[in-house]
């Protein structure tokens, strides 16, 4: 039996790994045509990428502008309201198309957060379901879905008589109503287009949920009859042929492509926690000032005191502007993080900030005074 010389396997074994990593590597890259980023959009399309939301936390339902509105996935549609608003969604007639390649990639769900966060801004907004095949609007906003869109359209109820408000009365909902045996035909008769006129002149945005692209063409004939049409793609679904197919179809019918909402993707900004939740509020404000004179041992109403600390007002736009640091006002106040004056009970009193302060100057030099434990010689050492 013939031995390979130690050093030799382990080089060759170490240069095995390295080809097979790679050649893994390469075959991954080829094999996954996901549209895993915003560089695979851009591969695709020229349409902008208007906003990038990360996947759900656990434990929270799908409506993130209501149950976390701090959270980076509700920052991310108010990005996308943003970025319409530059697009001139305001000055024109403002219906949107909310689409996308496949189903379950989350168009529904990014339909109803994003007419969330334009009401966030006191905007007349309508949410319509015209997803005739598979509606989700109701359910995910728990409003009664019976009665709605095919209502209007059949000739049954007026518009006013299923339209729902939701919330503080700046949204107001159109569920999908009854499902009819022809949503196509229903979709593209001239009544659906006279309501879409009517309703894009009752409100400042009309933000419309229809099916996917790929498996049905209502979506194709909503987006002739709107301002624009918002394609959802969702990271961890829809393949790059999909993608670029369904936008093929858009094309076909010249709609207008506004952008690609960029679903489930992992965000760098979401490896910072930049968010309002890592903010501690102003509650906290009193504990931590006690914390800090204890730990700098500044003397009770002395310059720089607890009631009265030196703050550069002007630098964050509250006070007189003077550009000099002055105090916070009288003695036993001290401002909130938005700018109002906090009363007496705020901090402490000065006694017992005195007390506080002498207390951590006892403990302090009763660690420094404490004798160095002496090293032990051991024998032979």
């Amino acid at each position: 039996m013939k031995f390979i010389y130690k050093p030799f396997g382990i080089v060759f074994g170490i240069l095995a790994g390295l080809v097979s990593g790679v050649g893994l590597a390469f075959a991954r890259e080829t094999l996954d045509t996901r549209v895993r980023g915003v560089a695979d959009v851009q591969a695709i399309t020229e349409a902008p990428v208007l906003g990038v939301i990360g996947a759900f936390p656990g434990g929270t339902g799908p409506l993130v502008l209501q149950d976390i509105p701090s959270s980076a996935q509700a920052e991310a549609y108010r990005q996308i309201r943003t970025s319409l608003q530059f697009l001139g969604v305001n000055d024109q007639a403002r219906s949107i198309v909310v689409t996308s390649a496949l189903p379950a990639e989350g168009k529904s769900t990014v339909a109803a957060n994003l007419a969330l966060a334009l009401a966030e801004t006191s905007t007349r907004v309508l949410l319509i379901d015209a997803d005739l095949r598979r509606p989700n609007i109701a359910d995910l906003m728990s409003l009664e879905g019976a009665a709605g869109l095919t209502t209007v359209l059949i000739g049954r109820a007026e518009f006013e008589d299923v339209v729902q408000e939701w919330g503080e009365g700046s949204l107001h909902v159109l569920t999908s109503g009854a499902l009819p045996p022809n949503p196509s035909e229903l979709l593209a008769s001239p009544t659906m287009e006279r309501l879409l006129i009517e309703l894009a002149d009752r409100y400042e945005v009309v933000i419309i949920d229809t099916a996917p692209l790929l498996p049905v063409t209502d979506a194709a004939i909503l987006s002739r009859a709107v301002m624009g049409t918002l394609v959802v793609a969702n990271a961890r679904r829809v393949r790059r042929g999909q993608l670029a197919e369904g936008l093929g179809f858009l094309d076909q019918v010249e709609a207008r492509v506004l952008g690609i909402v960029l679903n489930e993707a992992v965000k760098d900004s979401e490896r910072y926690g930049y968010t309002a939740q890592a903010m501690r509020s102003d509650a906290d404000m009193p504990h931590r000032i006690d914390r800090l004179a204890t730990r700098t041992g500044r003397q009770a109403g002395a310059p720089g005191d607890i009631g009265q600390p030196d703050i550069n007002l002007s630098a964050s736009g509250f006070g007189s502007g003077s550009g000099s640091p002055s105090r916070a006002g009288a003695a036993g106040t001290f401002p909130r993080l938005d700018g109002s004056i906090a009363p007496a009970p705020y901090v402490r009193a000065g006694a017992e900030r005195a007390k506080l302060i002498e207390d951590g100057r006892k403990s302090a030099a009763r660690s420094s005074s404490r004798p160095k434990p002496r090293p032990q010689i051991r024998p032979g050492s």
